[in-house]
């Protein structure tokens, strides 16, 4: 069955849950009782629960985002068992099947690096180092433009709400909804979130300059969404 994404927010907090549904309409239901679970509050209908309670189904990047994130945990899991069992071999003297379970391990070690953006240093580099590489970043490395996001916190929380409610408002806009049927929901959604520390910065610049700003208010964040969509790959035409 297709996977949904509830999503709300209330006070400055954010709710965010994937579930599993046989189709929208019983995703919207669930997510009514999920978010009134959430906020304490009692609705019937998300319009109910504020503008921001939203229920997407997950596209094809949205998909394989997650089976990258799965496949970097099972790479994590196994790749200590395929080091003991390659030094095992190497001071045991069994050279049978070495050279490629040592290889094995190798490719396992750089997969993990680049999907978590760390240098990976191989004593034993392949012999098409490039060729291996891009087939590794295409299984595991999530999309250059669209990192993974940030990890919320309460000096952040309320700047991400409401740089994501400003990309809501202009969704249905023929630039706007092109990124997000390439992409995906889920993944715009991280990417949107990438923008805080900037957001953040650019109004204290603002503050310093005796400009009467808020992070947080209706005005200066779609003014900064709309100053950076080329950042999330959408091309307004403008400039």
């Amino acid at each position: 069955m297709p996977l949904f994404l509830i999503e709300g927010s209330k006070d400055g907090g954010l709710f965010g849950e994937t579930i599993i549904a046989a189709n929208i309409e019983d995703a919207e239901r669930a997510a009514v009782i999920r978010l009134c679970e959430a906020w304490g509050e009692e609705g019937e209908e998300l319009s109910d629960l504020g503008d921001a309670a939203s229920v997407y189904e997950f596209g094809p990047s949205d998909y394989a985002r997650n089976a990258a994130d799965e496949m970097l945990t099972v790479l994590k899991l196994a790749l200590p068992h395929i080091a003991s069992e390659v030094e095992q071999r190497k001071h045991s003297g069994n050279d049978e099947y070495f050279a490629d379970l040592e290889e094995v391990e190798r490719q396992m070690g750089a997969a993990i690096a680049m999907a978590e953006g760390a240098p990976f240093m191989s004593s034993t580099p392949p012999a098409n180092e490039a060729e291996a590489t891009a087939t590794l970043s295409a299984q595991i490395a999530a999309p250059a433009e669209l990192p993974a996001g940030v990890t919320f916190n309460e000096a952040n929380l309320e700047t991400g709400m409401c740089l994501w409610e400003a990309m809501l408002e202009i969704r249905d806009r023929p630039d706007v909804a092109a990124r997000f049927d390439e992409v995906g929901t889920v993944a715009m959604r991280h990417a949107v979130m990438t923008l805080i520390a900037d957001c953040e910065r650019e109004w204290e610049e603002a503050r310093d300059r005796d400009e009467d700003h808020s992070p947080y208010d209706w005005e200066w964040c779609p003014a900064f969404l709309e100053r950076n969509l080329a950042r999330l790959g959408i091309e307004t035409g403008e400039g």
